[in-house]
């Protein structure tokens, strides 16, 4: 299936998207420079029109103004994942805006005994942050764990949804 990518800016910089029609294929959060989402893009540049893609964008702009967002309602591809991995990730997926679980709490809820690392492990393959939000996952002692994007990053996050009057 082919691929597409949109770049689009937000107030914490600009971000990307690579899709396809159907599904979003991953996000990229936003970077304050285009050229560090460029060189992780992939696909044809799209200037097409799909109404979930727009819903998508604003969505994603929306939150990084402090509003809540759900964003289950987007379809995501998630074959490049294993079948444990998609259980960790859907599960993730419902952990509601502005709150917290650490990588043990989600390894019982999805019935991996002893699977804090295989959780990390997982947060660290989401090609999806925000969308299956693995930074409201954090460390059992209360410290925040690691971040694809930076530990200041992850914190920021966390705050932004802390802060928010939603």
């Amino acid at each position: 299936m082919e691929k597409f990518y949109k770049i689009f800016k937000t107030r914490w910089g600009f971000a990307g998207v690579i899709f396809n029609r159907n599904s979003i294929i991953k996000f990229i959060l936003p970077m304050e420079h285009k050229n560090k989402i460029i060189s992780q893009i992939e696909g044809k540049n799209f200037s097409g029109h799909l109404d979930w893609l727009i819903s998508f964008c604003q969505d994603i702009k929306k939150f990084f103004k402090g509003e809540k967002v759900d964003f289950i309602k987007y379809k995501l591809d998630l074959s490049v994942y294993t079948e444990n991995e998609k259980k960790v990730l859907k599960n993730l997926r419902k952990i509601k805006y502005g709150k917290t679980i650490t990588y043990k709490e989600l390894a019982e809820k999805v019935g991996i005994k002893n699977g804090a690392r295989f959780i990390g492990n997982v947060m660290a393959k989401n090609r999806f942050p925000l969308i299956i939000p693995c930074h409201r996952v954090i460390k059992s002692n209360g410290e925040i764990g690691n971040f694809g994007y930076g530990k200041k990053y992850k914190e920021n996050l966390l705050a932004l949804e802390k802060e928010s009057k939603y």
